[in-house]
């Protein structure tokens, strides 16, 4: 017993319906140009011939060609977006170093003002076992060690990493504070954030650090 599909010369329908059929060369309608038509075994979308295929190229090859242009311009962008950050990136960080480093000599020289100059006025400082603090009382006890004549603070940073986000840096440091008479060493590591600020300068809004 044939079924009503077989009866009417169409394939069976499928999951998704009966979205194709087999066209043959006396199929082809009027306007479809001679010599691009399907062969018999053929299947080609139920609506007739593809747009692509009207043009003389085959349908599937317009998908991937745009496809692949399209991931080659988001490549050649995301490696220009990266060659124009990059230096900039290496400017910051150079100058976050530069920052540190002038720190580290201000305070070793007894420079407070120099000293004071890396913490902006937004700065709130938490060291272990001294709590949190601002720019005011961060600065006044820079100034108190300074001005100890009994004992001399000498500082050296370790920089682990410089992390620069856009007006954002973050750093991984440890710092070695000696301390004479007696040659006593603390090793301090903390986390610094800094923020690049109106005038220009990187300053220290955030930092934690303990000692060992």
């Amino acid at each position: 017993m044939k079924s009503t599909s077989q009866k009417s010369g169409r394939p069976p329908e499928g999951r998704w319906g009966p979205a194709l059929h087999v066209r043959g060369p006396a199929d082809r309608r009027p306007e479809e140009p001679p010599g691009i038509s399907p062969g018999p075994d053929s299947w080609v979308p139920r609506s007739g011939f593809p747009a692509a295929a009207q043009h003389g190229r085959p349908a599937t090859d317009r998908a991937p060609r745009a496809v692949a242009t399209v991931r080659r311009l988001r490549a050649v962008l995301a490696a220009g977006l990266w060659l124009a950050a990059t230096p900039a990136l290496a400017d910051a960080e150079s100058d976050i170093r530069a920052r540190l480093d002038a720190w580290t000599r201000a305070f070793n020289s007894g420079d407070k003002a120099g000293a004071c100059d890396l913490f902006s006025r937004a700065l709130v400082s938490d060291y272990r076992g001294q709590g949190e603090a601002g720019f005011e009382t961060r600065c006044a006890l820079i100034g108190k060690a300074l001005d100890n004549r009994e004992r001399r603070f000498r500082y050296a940073a370790d920089i682990k990493e410089v992390i620069v986000e856009g007006n954002l840096a973050v750093v991984r440091l440890t710092w070695t504070l000696t301390i004479t008479p007696g040659d006593i060493r603390s090793v301090e590591p903390g986390m610094d954030v800094f923020r690049k600020e109106d005038d220009g300068e990187w300053r220290i809004i955030r930092y934690i650090a303990y000692e060992e």
